[in-house]
């Protein structure tokens, strides 16, 4: 069993920017994990967009920008839940940025797009980086439940109210090596990860489970921290996810 990389996962930006002329991507590209994909015409960005899952989307609006959230919004697109910016070539009063959130995007930025704004949008939006994934569990969820909120709801009242008393127990019993009650609490954890498909906590919490299971106890520190890192996503949008679940 491999040790885990402490690096942060990738944050990955879908950048769709008429050549008019293009922004300084070169210099943002693997800056504290970030990777920019680079489109140009209208035809790109909606494949790019209906191919792959990004953490955050920029839409110039010269490339028919409402057609491409529309398509992004859409119920079979993996980029339902992903937040969109609309790049504006000139200044936009508040009743046009009203349109433009209400067309499905989640804020407007004025061009030209500087290294200062990029990492600017980058470290803003990297503080919501998993509320997507987190937001496509709950999707997938519901198709299985065939839409049955009140199940869902009830599933993720226990979910807030149970793993932070449960993550507490295996960090005082790995300190005190209670290694078996650890295991236990890892394992619940899993359980209540993979009924609810939320891979990014189920797939630390079966790393943690299979070093305690092979004694591997010098790499149990780590993929614990990855499991707290986790719960503490799932935990800080817990508001955010009950409002959805009750709309």
């Amino acid at each position: 069993m491999d040790k885990p990389s402490a690096k942060p996962g990738q944050f990955t930006t879908l950048l769709a920017h008429a050549n008019n002329p293009m922004p300084p991507i070169a210099q943002t590209q693997g800056l504290c994990s970030n990777s920019v994909v680079l489109v140009s015409t209208e035809l790109e960005a909606a494949e790019a967009i209906t191919d792959k899952l990004f953490n955050l989307i920029i839409v110039d609006m010269e490339l028919n920008g409402l057609s491409l959230v529309s398509l992004a919004k859409s119920q079979d697109c993996p980029n339902c839940n992903t937040p969109i910016i609309a790049l504006l070539g000139k200044g936009i009063n508040p009743d046009q940025k009203k349109e433009l959130i209400a067309a499905g995007f989640d804020d407007c930025l004025l061009k030209p797009l500087t290294i200062d704004k990029l990492n600017e949008l980058f470290q803003l939006w990297r503080e919501n980086d998993g509320l997507a994934s987190l937001l496509e569990s709950i999707r997938t969820l519901s198709v299985q439940l065939r839409k049955n909120k009140g199940v869902m709801l009830t599933l993720y009242e226990k979910l807030f109210e149970e793993l932070p008393q449960q993550i507490d127990q295996i960090a005082f019993s790995l300190k005190a090596g209670h290694y078996q009650v650890a295991l236990e609490a890892a394992h619940t954890i899993n359980s209540s990860a993979k009924i609810c498909y939320l891979n990014d906590i189920e797939e630390p919490a079966i790393a943690l489970e299979n070093c305690l299971n092979h004694q591997r106890y010098d790499l149990a520190e780590d993929y614990f921290l990855m499991l707290q890192r986790s719960i503490e996503t799932l935990l800080k949008h817990r508001q955010t996810i009950l409002d959805h679940l009750t709309k």
